[in-house]
């Protein structure tokens, strides 16, 4: 999803660009700026092989996690260290795929994308159909003009055909080019018939057959992208005021060849559908535009130079790359944050040592003395290992971003790379020795494990990171004496009223895969405060307590956290169970999905 995510922001950059920069060469010939446009949807098709091929810059362009730490009635999310057996070996168990949003996207994509591919194709089979029953010209006035004008561009023998349709006068083909003419054509006179041959043969010059077909093969494929349609339909009209522009530096008259256009005009009201990709010289949406274009004298109609195209070119190229080279999320390679020993992390890229017997599961003795550092000069030499893995969240969702940490335990060294966006880490070329790795997430558990590693052993862990623990603290200020005589009722939750009491939270779907990692904290919807106990020790006392926030918002399983340092007398420890037992809470939302979250109070009790 990324991938894709990734190329629509290129491809919507490009295009914006693009069409600004035409608005900003307005005073310029429209040659110049259909160049410019032609490079910018010619750059949106290489935008995906770029993605996938070209270098990457840690340069974020869109903020993908965003997870500071919460706060939403007193609340706190905090990462705290999970349990070992979050790191699963790897298994082929497929992750949650069901109801996936993603697939329907996808599909409608798919279904678009089919519908425009096969109107496009529909269409270029029915002007192959069409010129095959058209008669060629291979004699008269026609072909003597079209041989004349041939020459005077540059071109070979053009193939000119005959239509009996009365409204057809379109170029094709790229190859092999064709000129078709209507039905009546042949009564034209010389100026109308060079009028028309000069306009259609300056698309045949420039290519405009091929980039409209290319055009509409994006616009089939980026159906959905405003922009694309735009750039095409201005790409379209550009063509068209160059080849006007082309046919009055020839020394037309504007006025004449309005005229001749106009007449053009009657014979062509409406060019068909399935024609779209061909160009014509009288589309009747553009024919008011070009006629004032025509007429306008100040109005720039320099053909472009060859320096002026690869100017062009370049600075085309020089936009898309970094484009491509920049991603939606980041990916750096792993960097060294600890060195504690003067033993570093081999190159990747290093000459593979010879193979030498595998270390010892146990914990090789410190390097720090005399007699270790023989050992690890040995170790050095063992063949290199490898750690890579994929990270997250409890729903499945990859986690892009997370900062992974691998320490080299028998010698100190830490070193450190950060999850690419499909939530993939890899660390190459290690030296056999007891590692611990680690990873860590705002708003996520921290999740470590401690592994011995071999020579040329390659491990690979699927990371499963819980969301962290909510925190509250809360401060109680008691007047001595003033105590409530009796505490209030707790409420006690069974399965049967939770089902019948709880808010169904609205819209919930689902997760099926993806990127991960969105979490919306809970917000308190019930509060009660802690009541000062009555007849207890009118003493400063800190009250921590454990719960759990469910998916339905209810807080269970209050307890007193077991903790040796910290014993509160009952009285104080009932307050704040009485208090606790009655919170309430939206939903906390991983992915848009509810989560049951552990959560931490404290309850500070102070006397005056």
């Amino acid at each position: 999803m990324t991938f894709v995510l990734a190329v629509v922001v290129d491809v919507t950059v490009i295009l914006a660009v693009a069409l600004l920069l035409t608005l900003a060469l307005r005073r310029h010939s429209a040659a110049l700026r259909h160049l410019v446009l032609a490079c910018a949807l010619l750059g949106t098709v290489l935008v995906p092989a770029l993605e996938l091929v070209g270098p990457e810059w840690s340069l974020p362009l869109l903020p993908w996690q965003g997870l500071a730490d919460v706060q939403s009635s007193g609340l706190r999310l905090v990462s705290t260290p999970a349990a070992a057996p979050s790191i699963e070996a790897p298994t082929d168990a497929v992750r949650p795929a069901a109801a996936n949003w993603m697939a329907f996207v996808i599909a409608a994509w798919m279904f678009g994308a089919v519908a425009g591919f096969a109107g496009l194709i529909t269409g270029i089979l029915r002007v192959r159909g069409l010129t095959k029953r058209c008669v060629r010209v291979t004699s008269g006035r026609w072909r003597d003009l079209a041989d004349e004008l041939g020459q005077a561009y540059g071109l070979r023998h053009v193939t000119v055909l005959q239509s009996a349709e009365p409204s057809l006068l379109v170029t094709c083909g790229m190859v092999r080019p064709k000129i078709v003419l209507p039905a009546g054509a042949e009564s034209w006179t010389d100026a109308r018939r060079r009028v028309v041959l000069a306009h259609e043969l300056e698309h045949i010059r420039r290519g405009d057959w091929a980039m409209h077909v290319v055009a509409e093969a994006l616009r089939a494929a980026y159906w959905f992208h405003p922009l694309v349609w735009l750039a095409c339909r201005r790409l379209r009209q550009e063509s068209e005021y160059a080849c006007d522009d082309a046919v009055l530096a020839r020394g037309v008259e504007p006025t004449e060849y309005a005229t001749h256009l106009l007449d053009v005009a009657r014979h062509a009201i409406r060019q068909r559908e399935f024609l779209a990709s061909a160009p014509a010289i009288a589309h009747p949406s553009t024919l008011e535009r070009r006629i004032a274009a025509m007429l306008n004298q100040q109005r720039s109609r320099q053909p472009l130079t060859r320096s002026a195209t690869g100017i062009t070119i370049g600075i085309t190229l020089a936009l898309a790359l970094p484009l491509t080279a920049a991603t939606v999320s980041e990916r750096t390679a792993p960097t060294p944050v600890v060195t504690a020993t003067d033993r570093p992390l081999v190159a990747v890229n290093a000459p593979t040592p010879e193979p030498a017997p595998a270390l010892a599961a146990e914990e090789p003795a410190s390097p720090a003395s005399p007699e270790a550092r023989p050992a690890a000069a040995a170790a050095a030499q063992e063949k290199p290992a490898s750690i890579k893995g994929t990270l997250y969240d409890q729903l499945g969702g990859v986690l892009p971003g997370v900062m992974v940490t691998l320490t080299d335990r028998s010698v100190g060294a830490a070193y450190s790379t950060t999850s690419s966006r499909t939530g993939t880490f890899v660390f190459q070329e290690l030296q056999p020795a007891t590692y611990e790795l680690s990873a860590q997430l705002p708003g996520f558990m921290n999740v470590s494990n401690v592994m011995p590693i071999g020579a040329g052993a390659n491990i690979e862990r699927h990371i499963t990171m819980p969301v962290g623990t909510l925190e509250e603290t809360l401060y109680a200020v008691c007047e001595a004496g003033s105590g409530t005589p009796s505490p209030r009722p707790r409420r006690v939750i069974n399965e049967a009223s939770r089902a019948a009491a709880a808010p169904q939270p609205a819209g919930a779907a689902p997760f099926s895969g993806g990127i991960g990692g969105q979490i919306k904290a809970p917000r308190k919807t019930r509060s009660e405060n802690p009541l000062c106990p009555n007849g207890g020790p009118a003493v400063n006392t800190l009250v921590r307590l454990n719960a759990r926030i469910g998916i339905d918002g209810y807080v269970s399983d209050v307890k007193l956290a077991d903790r040796p340092d910290s014993k509160p007398a009952p009285e104080f420890v009932e307050s704040a169970l009485d208090a606790v037992s009655l919170w309430q809470f939206t939903p906390t939302l991983l992915n848009g999905v509810p989560v049951e979250v552990p959560m931490t109070i404290l309850i500070s009790y102070t006397w005056r």
